[in-house]
């Protein structure tokens, strides 16, 4: 649509008059448009941040108020990031330097009546883009540099937040961490006001009291926070670092769920940085708890679970690096928490199971994975000097996994006998996979698929035994959010309404389903048609017959034996009874 103004006169025009509203929206073809074409030429036009604004209050309040303003919720985090990062157009337009200003950004968009996010959300967004998007760790800690230049009142958490993530960089960055660590510890002091912890103590009475207190315990990050402003030294940094960085991996094992990947990416940072500063404080133990916890980081990241992204949508899954990482998890702490280490080794086979997407190899990896633990020598690890658990909590670990893999080789074996069209299997091996899960030391055990494999299960044994009926409702009332098993089902439904018109002799009812639902080449068709006494003179000896993937489960025997019957009813010319109900019969046992 050609228009009498540009999109950035009329943002302008706008602006100054909000009543020209009703005659400039005409030139669109909806309000929305009118709204996103301004929007994105709207830095053409509009010199400050505050008319930009108010640019966006008047299509509040003249056009679609709810869609306009989910329109600005939707992608406001974003947008703040952007002037911070200068990422897009109206980003460079109005852009920021401090989080003084990144905070004014943040109050001015309050004024429009919409949820803003929190500075620490937007800071969160920022830094989740700048390590996916930076060639060199220089470019995270210069963006934050600059935001700590002037920082609001009242915002500790964010501060906080990205003073760690630039002590990290530093240190990751010297050469020499130990001599450099007081000065940079000193720098994040700057920016940090000392917590609000109810005693003065000394750095060794802060650090003592943190280690006594619950993780779950808010006061425990003070009092480890205390501990660094009281003494800036190396074991007090890496103490922190560490508290911080294995906290929220504990928190996010233990089922938590407001955990973002910038906080991920940032633990994985601080943990490689205490591995770089290598305090001398730090026994064995400590070092391997924190390497194992460094590959967590980058297990639980690669997996893609519960944490949330920034980005329009969470990466997906990365199964062979998630395995990979906990067997380096396991690796790290076998010598000294061995209960740990069969956790992290059963987590290994669990996420290598699902990169396989093969039922049978699964059904093989968790048989050898249980077998194989069965034959682990408790006694011996326990007497290794620096192992922490005893042959008991070893065993117990033990029992609880092998529950776990006897679960998961049940469920496994389901499957494959439902590929195999082996009904009565799948039910047994799912009685004992749920049998097996309420043994299991998880709280909850998620079962791919088993329930739904279970209902088409109980239908195709109806199916088989005449029960047509039956069959029919199963499938019609059968619902899945799984879209191939939900279109599966349907397949099965009309092949299931094809063998009962057969089976009834309702010949043009049979054929009419048969070449409304499938391809005339299918073997559905075909075998349809012979069991109506209908033949394919195109039909010969080389001619393959083949299942397509549209069905959940099939009999192949009955496919390999109705090619032999139609080779026969070809051979004649003519079809015969005998020969006719023999691929009636192959049909019923698709």
């Amino acid at each position: 649509m050609t228009h009498q103004s540009s999109p950035a006169e009329q943002a302008a025009a706008l602006v100054t008059n909000p009543n020209l509203y009703d005659s400039l929206v005409d030139e669109y073809d909806t309000e929305l448009e009118f709204y996103s074409t301004l929007r994105n030429d709207a830095q053409k036009s509009l010199e400050t941040f505050e008319e930009y604004v108010r640019l966006r209050s008047v299509f509040l309040n003249r056009g679609p108020t709810e869609a306009i303003r989910s329109r600005i919720e939707d992608r406001l985090d974003r947008s703040l990031k952007n002037m911070v990062l200068n990422k897009s157009p109206r980003g460079r337009a109005y852009a920021v330097d401090t989080l003084t200003e990144l905070e004014g950004r943040r109050q001015t968009f309050m004024r429009l009546n919409v949820e803003v996010p929190r500075l620490m959300a937007v800071v969160q967004t920022t830094i989740e883009h700048l390590y996916d998007d930076v060639s060199s760790p220089t470019d995270v800690r210069q963006p934050c540099e600059s935001l700590l230049e002037a920082t609001p009142a009242n915002q500790r958490g964010a501060i906080e937040y990205l003073s760690r993530v630039r002590l990290t960089e530093q240190l990751l960055a010297s050469d020499s961490p130990q001599s450099d660590i007081n000065t940079v510890a000193l720098q994040y002091l700057e920016n940090i006001s000392f917590p609000n912890v109810d005693t003065e103590m000394t750095a060794a009475e802060y650090q003592r009291a943190a280690e006594e207190r619950s993780p779950t315990d808010p006061d425990k990050q003070r009092l480890y926070e205390a501990a660094l402003h009281a003494d800036p030294s190396s074991a007090r940094v890496s103490d922190y670092l560490y508290f911080t960085a294995s906290n929220l991996i504990e928190d996010y094992r233990h089922g938590g769920d407001n955990i973002t990947r910038a906080e991920l990416i940032v633990a994985q940072r601080q943990l490689q940085a205490v591995a770089h500063i290598n305090p001398e404080t730090w026994d064995q133990t400590k070092q391997a708890y924190a390497e194992s916890y460094r590959h967590i980081a980058d297990a639980i990241e690669a997996g893609g679970g519960r944490w949330f992204s920034t980005h329009a949508s969470n990466l997906p899954p990365e199964w062979w690096s998630v395995a990979e990482a906990y067997v380096k998890a396991a690796q790290a702490i076998d010598a000294v928490d061995m209960v740990r280490a069969i956790k992290y080794l059963s987590k290994s086979v669990r996420h290598a199971a699902h990169a396989t997407d093969d039922w049978k190899i699964r059904k093989h990896l968790h048989r050898t994975a249980w077998a194989t633990f069965d034959r682990f020598d408790s006694t011996g690890v326990a007497e290794n000097p620096e192992q922490s658990r005893s042959v008991e909590e070893i065993e117990t670990a033990i029992a609880g996994t092998r529950s776990v893999h006897q679960c998961r080789e049940c469920e496994a074996s389901a499957h494959v006998a439902f590929e195999a069209g082996d009904y009565e299997t799948v039910h047994t091996a799912s009685d004992r996979a749920q049998s097996a899960a309420e043994q299991s030391p998880q709280e909850y055990i998620h079962f791919r698929e088993l329930e739904a494999i279970e209902t088409i299960a109980t239908a195709r044994q109806a199916e088989q035994r005449g029960e047509y009926e039956t069959a029919l409702k199963q499938y019609q009332q059968f619902d899945s959010e799984e879209s191939h098993l939900q279109s599966g089902a349907a397949y099965h439904a009309q092949l299931c309404e094809i063998k009962q018109a057969v089976n009834n002799d309702r010949h043009n009812d049979a054929l009419r389903i048969a070449h409304q639902e499938f391809n005339s080449e299918s073997i559905i068709v075909i075998a349809t048609e012979a069991s109506c006494g209908v033949l394919r003179t195109d039909f010969d000896d080389s001619s393959e017959l083949t299942v397509t993937d549209q069905f959940l489960s099939i009999n192949t025997d009955a496919v390999s034996t109705l090619s032999v019957i139609l080779r026969l009813l070809q051979t004649g010319g003519t079809t015969t009874q005998l020969l006719q109900q023999q691929a009636a019969a192959c049909l019923q046992n698709l």
